[in-house]
């Protein structure tokens, strides 16, 4: 159940910033299209001269979704508890959105370990709050709101293997019509997952990924091997959903809190660069609160903050199409375009 290296994660994710990153990373990528494109016509040219006449590629079919994430500060070990507060929060929101076409969603994402804290200091605690995927309270909750508001679920929570009851860090994915579609469990290594999504426009791929999933591989690995980005770009997902509790600490070095910057978004998108000009539309759902750092362990002093910023970025343009700031517990939701294959 790792955590993000302090070095790169902070907690101010102003919109501004991460817009501004987007526009850079076009900008640097303006040079390589400009080639492409110079290579393109000439071969057109040629096959001009030579009177052969390609057909017109397909136009891309064109559909939309709404997409949505919910970030909350859950209270640690009561998984009930913290089911109301989301709960509270998708009531507010809806009564919001009444007459508006957002008060709709076809994917709602929520953060990992979403109901029931995050630190623990020894297995037995969290074992007595893992569920078996497709039973238990979390899967009930997932399909409770999937039929209230017509949508897929997505939610980080700890399972229990029902076989060899071991732990897993994981997601379920929870279709409209209350089936468990998919489960993944957090990597931090390759293995990622992409499932196709029917109740989705066009049987829409949605990559799954959980926090450190995103970073170098164990830290080890080069930056620009970028393995979760490259993998969802290989897959063609067309949604990346991402359950995080993205936090200012890493559980090895608990002592050294990370400092306010650079701001997680810019972190995130950066990490995602490869899927600059793809169809892809990427959405976090990260966490908010603080939780003493002594849960972890015993002989730590101060709290664990968590750096919220549950974000939607379309990577196709790129643009931030919503993001939540550090602290506020509410959900950022957007229409999305998606494009076939």
């Amino acid at each position: 159940m790792g955590d993000p290296d302090p070095s790169d994660t902070a907690a101010t994710p102003p919109a501004p910033a991460a817009a501004t990153a987007a526009a850079a990373a076009a900008a640097a990528a303006a040079p390589a299209a400009a080639a492409s494109a110079t290579a393109s016509t000439a071969a057109n040219l040629v096959a001009s001269e030579a009177g052969i006449v390609a057909p017109p590629a397909p136009p891309k079919k064109v559909a939309t979704a709404i997409l949505a994430a919910l970030q909350l500060g859950p209270v640690h070990g009561d998984i009930k508890a913290s089911m109301a507060k989301a709960d509270a929060i998708l009531s507010e929101w809806a009564q919001q959105q009444q007459g508006s076409e957002q008060a709709k969603m076809d994917l709602l994402v929520l953060p990992e370990m979403a109901f029931t804290g995050y630190q623990f200091r020894a297995k037995d605690q969290v074992a007595a709050l893992a569920e078996v995927a497709g039973q238990g309270p979390t899967f009930d909750w997932c399909c409770r709101v999937a039929a209230a508001y017509g949508c897929g679920v997505c939610v980080g929570f700890p399972r229990r293997d029902e076989v060899s009851g071991n732990l897993f860090n994981s997601v379920m994915l929870v279709s409209p019509a209350g089936a468990l579609h998919a489960v993944y469990d957090k990597h931090f290594l390759y293995g990622f997952k992409s499932v196709d999504c029917d109740w989705l426009a066009g049987g829409t791929k949605v990559g799954l990924g959980i926090c450190m999933d995103i970073n170098p591989w164990e830290f080890k690995s080069k930056w620009q091997a970028y393995e979760f980005a490259h993998f969802h770009k290989a897959q063609a997902s067309r949604i990346v959903a991402f359950a995080s509790a993205w936090c200012n600490r890493h559980p090895d070095d608990i002592d050294a809190p990370a400092p306010n910057g650079p701001d997680t978004i810019n972190y995130w998108f950066a990490r995602l660069s490869p899927l600059l000009g793809h169809d892809t539309v990427f959405i976090a759902a990260d966490r908010v609160g603080k939780e003493p750092a002594s849960l972890f362990r015993e002989d730590a002093q101060g709290d664990v903050t968590f750096c919220g910023s549950s974000c939607i970025i379309d990577f196709h343009r790129p643009a931030l199409l919503g993001a939540l700031d550090t602290a506020e517990e509410g959900i950022v939701a957007s229409e999305v375009k998606l494009l076939s294959p």
